[in-house]
């Protein structure tokens, strides 16, 4: 008698997802800062991505991948797994001084990983909070960290500038530090000129030979006989890069003035470069995991966490809007699935699936094997891998891209099938800020008023909209065709009334379940400032470690703070700050005759 239907499909389930039941493969996940859809080669042809493309045709892309409109809220949700509204990370990005991250009691990929046998480690930005130790990497799931815990910052000067939300004394102060970190101590290359992206991928590289180094020996089997999977430990690299986040500054010369980058306009020239740098970082680590036979074993996801801010030389593929915005160009970013870990009718497909950022957080789950433990909460993601690697239908067929609380106005998408309803798609976070930062400096009323205003300036009133996404991905609203849904904003439109209705409450519904904002419009002032920590970021309320010395101004007032003896009195932030700027700037001009970017580096650009 032979196998029933039911095992038959279980069979080839197995056989699709490239390996023996009972094998898992190490997890790579190389996420790129604010890459544009149209940022990468097999979209746009200028650009500069042979390694990315080979990828691509080596493996799985997905042009209907969605994370969010900025940094933080796309990370939190691909650590969790969880939804925004779910976790109170909604809300734009942490600010450095903010005494706010993911709460703790949401539990980590790193961390589930861990519990089921996988080394970890991570390597770039974190951007997830570390005004205590407990927020950081090395207490959320990795063993080995290097990296930067604020949102962004010098390529080569290795030091990241931020401001608290209102101004002290009615002067617009602002803080600046190194920012590298090594494990829990700070790393000796705050002082070196390489590109953030040269030092992640050497750091990624040895954590991978690490990793394979302390596992038995394994010997790739000959190309025609049947590959499996060693017995040796997984592992799961984290490697967040940096670039493509501003300032825009290339490391070497060379990939400007070598490449087709060249011809290029400024800015996307000096982007093209930075992309390009990021792209043979990504060849670096596949001829890594090559030579230490680990290809086969591995899955290598490269992703986006947001869109491209063409301001900065960024393109968005044609599609509408950018970062911070929830129009397509905002959300809808690159991911490829590669990896000699991905089967062989898999490879080279193209998929139109609707994913989200959560999934990739359940997809890495199910490879592990994981299972579940009580003190983990319900994910919003969903397993990915049947429909990858197997021919498993799509998943969904509805995403919550992502849902502001009133802080910006419920600004948000969500998509059902083929339409996609937005309200306040362009949320200008950056410009809210502006707009209380200077009215928190005239003192003059309270601050949900002053919150109430900004956004009604910025913001304007509530701007709901309505697109057939599969016929209109560019949400056109000339509608100049004879198909209105193709050209045109259907969320007034009387023959959509029901579709309108439906999306509404299904927005209404999920407005029902959002927990509370952990964003508060709150700092902590000169309590982060880098001068109290030997010109470092770090965590500035801890009580134990190795900043206990500074255990004291945890709970001391900024009133106390400002009038307590500093090793520099009154100015320490200011020679810090002066400090940093003038290493950066020796520095950055040791580096090539490659002439440095025009784009001034805005202390608001750290964080936003």
């Amino acid at each position: 008698m032979g196998p029933t239907p039911g095992r038959r499909r279980l069979a080839a389930l197995a056989l699709a997802l490239g390996a023996q039941a009972n094998k898992r493969p190490n997890l790579l996940l190389a996420l790129v800062d604010d890459l544009g859809s149209g940022d990468v080669q097999y979209n746009d042809p200028a650009m500069v991505t042979p390694e990315l493309n080979q990828l691509a045709q080596d493996g799985v892309i997905l042009d209907r991948f969605y994370a969010a409109a900025t940094c933080t809220p796309a990370r939190a949700a691909l650590m969790t797994g969880r939804l925004g509204i779910r976790t109170g990370m909604q809300d734009s990005v942490i600010h450095a001084t903010e005494p706010r991250g993911v709460p703790l009691d949401e539990v980590f990929l790193g961390e589930k990983l861990q519990s089921a046998g996988y080394r970890t480690a991570m390597v770039g930005k974190w951007h997830l909070g570390f005004h205590e130790a407990a927020y950081t990497p090395l207490k959320r799931g990795f063993e080995k960290w290097y990296g930067i815990f604020p949102g962004g910052g010098s390529h080569t000067g290795h030091f990241s500038v931020s401001q608290p939300f209102s101004a002290r004394g009615g002067t617009d102060v602002t803080w600046s530090g190194f920012n590298l970190w090594d494990n829990d101590a700070p790393s000796a290359d705050n002082k070196s000129p390489t590109h953030t992206t040269h030092l992640y991928t050497a750091k990624a590289k040895e954590y991978i030979e690490a990793f394979e180094a302390a596992a038995p020996a394994y010997a790739a089997p000959p190309r025609k006989t049947p590959r499996k999977l060693s017995s040796r430990d997984p592992w799961f690299l984290y490697l967040s890069y940096q670039a493509v986040h501003d300032p825009v500054e290339v490391g070497d010369a060379k990939y400007v003035t070598d490449t087709n980058c060249k011809s290029l306009d400024a800015p996307r020239a000096e982007l093209c470069g930075m992309v390009a740098e990021v792209d043979d970082g990504l060849k670096t680590i596949r001829l890594t995991l090559e030579a230490n036979n680990a290809w086969d074993r591995t899955l290598l996801v490269v992703a986006s966490d947001n869109g491209g801010v063409p301001a900065h030389g960024s393109s968005n593929y044609g599609l509408r809007g950018e970062k911070a915005q929830y129009y397509e160009g905002g959300v809808r970013v690159p991911l490829v699935v590669s990896g000699g870990y991905v089967n062989k009718q898999a490879r080279g497909r193209r998929l139109q699936s609707l994913t989200h950022v959560t999934d990739l957080h359940a997809t890495f789950l199910h490879l592990a094997q994981y299972q579940p433990r009580a003190e983990d909460k319900a994910l919003d993601g969903v397993d990915l891998a049947p429909h990858l690697f197997g021919d498993a239908p799509p998943p969904r067929d509805e995403i919550l891209i992502n849902m502001n609380s009133a802080h910006f106005g419920e600004a948000g998408a969500l998509i059902v099938g083929d339409f996609k309803y937005a309200t306040n798609a362009e949320p200008s976070e950056a410009g809210i800020y502006a707009h209380v930062r200077k009215a928190l400096a005239k003192g003059s009323a309270p601050l949900e008023n002053l919150v109430a205003a900004a956004r009604d300036e910025v913001v304007g009133a509530t701007t709901p909209t309505l697109f057939n996404i599969a016929k209109n991905p560019n949400e056109r609203t000339d509608c100049d065709t004879e198909d209105i849904e193709e050209s045109c904003d259907l969320y007034a439109h009387p023959a959509y009334v029901e579709v309108r209705e439906a999306m509404e409450r299904r927005w209404a519904q999920y407005r029902s379940e959002m927990v509370e904002s952990t964003f508060a419009w709150a700092d902590d002032g000169p309590l982060a400032d880098p001068a109290l920590f030997d010109g470092m970021w770090a965590p500035w309320r801890d009580k134990v470690g190795p900043r206990a010395t500074y255990s004291g101004l945890a709970s001391a007032g900024e009133a106390e703070l400002v009038a307590a003896p500093r090793a520099t009195p009154g100015s320490s932030m200011m020679v810090t700050t002066v400090a940093v700027g003038l290493l950066s700037f020796v520095l950055g001009a040791s580096l090539s005759r490659w002439k440095r970017p025009r784009h001034a580096y805005l202390p608001i650009a750290e964080d936003y």
